[in-house]
């Protein structure tokens, strides 16, 4: 038997680093919301989750729902994709034989993110490093539902779980080239064909390795500290992990509590060995 496939596509975020909502910024006339759906093409039914009220629905969705609660996080927006799906909302979907292919909606490239979804049996999509992009997932329904009834089970609800909760017991992690989990975050993200409104001219937030050094000794000098060789690399590789494997708020927030713990004069590599265990521990 063919398995169907659905497609949650994930469009609840805030944008709160872009500056305006940047799922209806244009690259080659059409939004980004519009590049993903259309890249869902030929999936057997595809589901919406945004924010309540947000924005109108591009030709191609079959199934839209908002995120419950609003602003919920990325579990609750897959959770809410997932109940469409099982609910008969989506007209077959509900077949334990079915898959589901997540992905965000604000992919650089959304065609390649989906193909390569498309080649896998099931698992995750990472980064180079080995980092999950949970946003990048496939699995079959029944399995995410599974999931999704024990987390209500366990916690009461979704609400501000990251994407790892749920799917972090999907097996197989899968090495994507960066073109592949690319995101839009900032408008310095979006390819110089895009459509942007006229902005006031904004400092970049990228930074060459050897800026981003410069900047650390001149940061730890204006609190009179010294770094010690490898620091920088260990609080980055910090940041990025409580990124993946929590959320993105909880990357300053965890590094912080390092800074807290070595001014107690614990070791660096300690404080970081026991956050990523606890990140771990979150995430699984």
């Amino acid at each position: 038997m063919t398995r169907r496939e659905a497609v949650i596509v994930v469009a609840g975020g805030r944008s709160t680093r872009f500056g305006s909502d940047k799922l209806r910024h244009r690259i080659d006339g059409r939004t980004l919301l519009e590049r993903t759906v259309a890249a869902a093409a030929g999936a057997d039914v595809v589901v919406l989750v945004s924010a309540a009220g947000a924005g109108g629905t591009p030709d191609g969705v079959h199934v839209t729902v908002s995120e419950n609660p609003r602003w919920g996080g990325p579990c609750a927006a897959i959770g809410a994709g997932v109940d469409a799906l099982v609910s008969g909302l989506a007209d077959g979907a509900d077949d334990a034989s079915a898959d589901v292919l997540i992905v965000a909606a604000d992919l650089a490239d959304p065609d390649a993110a989906l193909a390569a979804l498309r080649e896998i049996e099931a698992g995750v999509l990472t980064d180079e490093s080995g980092g999950p992009q949970w946003l990048l997932a496939r699995a079959p329904v029944a399995e995410l539902a599974r999931r999704v009834a024990e987390l209500r089970r366990e916690r009461g609800t979704l609400d501000g779980l990251p994407a790892a909760a749920l799917l972090g017991s999907i097996e197989g992690r899968h090495p994507a080239p960066a073109r592949i989990h690319a995101d839009i975050d900032t408008p310095e993200d979006l390819p110089d064909r895009a459509d942007l409104p006229e902005r006031p001219e904004q400092r970049s937030s990228r930074m060459e390795p050897s800026e981003l050094d410069d900047w650390a000794d001149e940061a730890a000098a204006a609190v009179g500290v010294q770094l010690e060789p490898g620091d920088i690399a260990a609080v980055l590789d910090l940041a990025r992990d409580a990124a993946h494997g929590i959320a993105r708020p909880a990357a300053p927030l965890t590094t912080f509590i390092a800074g807290i713990a070595v001014g107690r004069n614990q070791p660096l590599a300690e404080a970081v060995a026991a956050l990523n265990a606890a990140i771990e521990k979150r995430s699984s």
